[in-house]
C-alpha cells in the first residue's frame, strides 16, 4: 500500500521514516521549497541516526505540481499531519481524491479538522473516506527531515463516530455531537452502512507486524476511539498554548501558577463539550469543584471527571522534556492549531450557552503571538 504524508513535520517525519523502512512505498506531498530541500538532502527522512528514503518514484511530489493526467492514479491513502491548513492542503490534491480515498487525520484538534472537513466536501457519495488518529508520540526536528523521537508513544486510527450516533450507521451514543456546533450535522456525515473495504484495507495494514515500533491500535470502534480524541483534545487544551506562551517545554507547567490555569481551562471546556467537570484531585489543587456532571451529550465518554486531571499530570511528567507542536509552531513563526483546540472549545462554548473566557484569552494572544512580525520577536538566544 503506497502512503502519501501530508505535512513532513516532526511527527510527519516519524511516521514516515518507519513506515518506509517496514516497505511501504512512501510520498511526501511538499511545497516546491520543502521539495528542493528534500531533494538536496537525497531524499531520505533521518531519526535517530537512522534513514529511510521514502520510496523509489515519485518520493516528494509537490502538491501543486502533481500532473493532472495523474489524478486517476492517486489511490493510496493520505496522512494528513496539518492542523491550520488542513482544508487548503487537500483542496490542492482534490482532482485526486475519489469517494475510494482514504484519508487519515492524525494532527491536535482532529475533532475540528474533521467537522470542517465535512463543510469542505459537502457531498457524501463524493467525498473521501476519513479515519481519524491519534498519538502520543513525542518528536521534534532536529533540521529538515531530521526528527528525534523524544517519546516512544503509541497511536490508535478509526472511523469517526458520527453526528447522529455510531460510526458504522448503527446507531449508539450522541457523545459525537457534544458541543460541537451544528456545522457538522449540517455538513452531513461520513456514508454510513457497512465499513468500505478500502477503509477496512487501511485499518488492516496499520497493523502490520512491521509497524511495531509505532504501535499502532486500528481496533477501536468508533465510541472508544471517540472517547481517547476528546481526551488528546482536552489535554492539549490545557497544555500546547501555555507552554507556547511561557516559551517552555512541557514540565515546565508542573508549577502551582501553571496548574491553576490549566484547572480552569480544563473546567471551560468540559462544560463547552458537556463532560463532567475536573475533580479537585490531580494538578495540585486544594480546593473542590463541588460539582458532578454538567450534562449534555451524555458526556460522550469523553475523557473529563474525576481523572481527568490526573491524566494531564501524567502527560506533564511523561513529556516533561518535550516540545510539543504549538510551542514549536511558535518559535518557527508559523501558524499554530489554536483555532482547532482552544477555539474549537471556545466555538463549543457558545453553542451551549457557557462561558470560557481563559480559553478564550488564550486563543487571542497566541493570534497575536503569531502576528508579531519576524524582525521583532525575541529569541532564546537574545537571553
Amino acid at each position: 500500500m503506497h502512503l502519501h504524508v501530508l505535512g513532513a513535520g516532526s511527527i510527519g517525519c516519524l511516521f514516515a521514516h518507519h513506515i518506509a523502512r517496514a516497505g511501504w512505498p512512501v510520498t511526501l506531498l511538499l511545497r516546491r521549497g520543502a521539495l528542493d530541500a528534500f531533494d538536496a538532502g537525497g531524499r531520505r527522512v533521518r531519526c535517530g541516526g537512522a534513514e529511510a528514503e521514502c520510496g523509489a518514484e515519485a518520493v516528494a511530489t509537490a502538491v501543486a505540481a502533481a500532473p493532472p493526467q495523474h489524478a486517476a492514479q492517486h489511490q493510496g491513502p493520505i496522512l494528513n499531519l496539518l492542523a491550520a491548513q488542513t482544508a487548503a492542503a487537500l483542496a490542492s490534491v482534490a482532482p485526486r481524491l475519489t469517494s475510494e480515498s482514504v484519508v487519515l487525520l492524525l494532527q491536535n484538534g482532529v475533532l475540528a479538522v474533521h467537522e470542517q472537513l465535512l463543510g469542505s466536501f459537502p457531498d457524501p457519495s463524493a467525498r473521501p473516506q476519513f479515519l481519524l488518529g491519534s498519538t502520543t508520540h513525542g518528536a521534534w526536528r532536529r533540521g529538515p527531515f531530521d526528527v528525534v523521537w523524544a517519546g516512544q508513544g503509541a497511536a490508535v486510527f478509526g472511523r469517526p463516530l458520527l453526528a447522529g450516533g455510531g460510526g458504522d450507521g448503527s446507531g449508539g451514543s450522541d457523545g459525537a455531537a457534544a458541543g460541537a456546533p451544528a456545522a457538522a450535522a449540517a455538513a452531513g456525515a461520513d456514508a454510513g452502512g457497512a465499513e468500505p473495504s478500502r477503509v477496512s484495507e487501511v485499518l488492516s495494514a496499520l497493523a502490520d507486524p512491521k509497524l511495531a515500533a509505532l504501535r499502532i491500535d486500528a481496533r477501536l470502534t468508533p465510541e472508544a476511539l471517540h472517547e481517547q480524541l476528546v481526551s488528546k483534545l482536552l489535554v492539549n487544551v490545557a497544555v500546547n498554548p501555555l507552554t507556547a506562551l511561557l516559551h517552555c517545554r512541557n514540565g515546565g507547567l508542573q508549577t502551582e501558577p501553571a496548574r491553576a490555569l490549566m484547572r480552569q481551562l480544563l473546567s471551560e471546556a468540559a462544560a463547552a463539550l458537556g463532560l463532567a467537570p475536573p475533580s479537585s484531585s490531580g494538578l495540585g489543587s486544594s480546593s473542590s469543584s463541588g460539582s458532578s456532571s454538567s450534562g449534555g451529550g451524555g458526556g460522550g465518554g469523553g475523557g473529563a471527571g474525576p481523572d481527568l486531571l490526573a491524566r494531564v499530570e501524567a502527560v506533564l511528567a511523561a513529556t516533561s522534556i518535550n516540545h510539543n507542536s504549538m510551542l514549536q509552531d511558535v518559535v518557527r513563526g508559523g501558524a499554530t492549531e489554536i483555532d482547532y483546540l482552544n477555539g474549537y472549545v471556545v466555538a463549543c462554548a457558545a453553542a451551549r450557552g457557557v462561558p470560557a473566557p481563559l480559553n478564550e484569552a488564550l486563543v487571542r494572544l497566541i493570534r497575536a503571538r503569531e502576528a508579531v512580525p519576524p524582525e521583532l520577536r525575541v529569541h532564546e538566544e537574545l537571553r
